[in-house]
């Protein structure tokens, strides 16, 4: 289960990209041209920079990127490896 903390994080972080006003957390960003390349690169530097943590290139894919949510659980997942 994703830290509604974490959540509320990456959503601020999704809808300051797109200058929107808000994003749910089971909004799909990939699939739907909602993020291009340059957006995944903004979104990649902003989740290292605020979580204080490095992804791995191996972890930024389709399935990690898919929502909030799953963008969430791929911080959490990252912040837990590193400990």
């Amino acid at each position: 289960m994703t830290n509604e903390n974490t959540l509320d994080r990456v959503r601020k972080i999704v809808a300051e990209i797109k200058e929107l006003k808000d994003v749910k957390g089971d909004q799909r960003l990939v699939g739907n041209n909602f993020f291009d390349s340059a957006d995944i690169v903004t979104l990649i530097l902003s989740l290292e920079e605020t979580f204080d943590i490095e992804i791995d290139a191996d972890d930024i894919s389709p399935e990690n990127l898919e929502t909030p949510a799953s963008i969430a659980r791929l911080v959490e997942d990252t912040a837990n490896a590193a400990c």
